[in-house]
């Protein structure tokens, strides 16, 4: 079964997301940059890497970055994406509510930029143009 990690924060729209995208795929759901982080360290460990990854930008820095850096969480999923993500070939699925961000000069890897939408089908229509069924 095709991995995905989801990085999302926003309560109300995690549940709905997360039962319609379990439905397909093995979702690895992170709530924070910092859970995100230790899901990623834990794939590794364990050689279980992610086949796509779904960033939402705007979050709260955590513990790994500062608010400075990352525009007092406005752009916390960028500094996260070219931390950890930039140099990796897993595909990335920008998803956020602020379309500024899509100006970025984004790696090879993202391979869509979304603006969010209260409709549950949007990422599941989404991964399974990366991923298939």
């Amino acid at each position: 079964m095709k991995r995905i990690l989801l990085i999302e924060d926003e309560k109300e729209m995690n549940f709905r997301l997360i039962n319609r995208l379990k439905e397909i795929y093995d979702v690895v759901h992170a709530r924070s940059i910092n859970a995100a982080i230790n899901a990623l360290e834990l794939s590794k460990q364990q050689g279980k890497e992610f086949d796509l990854t779904i960033l939402d930008i705007m979050m709260s820095p955590g513990s790994h970055y500062t608010t400075e850096e990352t525009n007092e969480g406005i752009e916390t999923g960028w500094v996260f994406y070219k931390d950890k993500f930039e140099n990796l070939n897993t595909p990335v699925v920008i998803w956020t509510r602020n379309r500024d961000i899509f100006v970025k000069p984004w790696g090879p890897n993202v391979v869509e930029k979304l603006i969010k939408s209260s409709n549950s089908n949007q990422l599941v229509d989404v991964a399974k143009k990366h991923l298939g069924e």
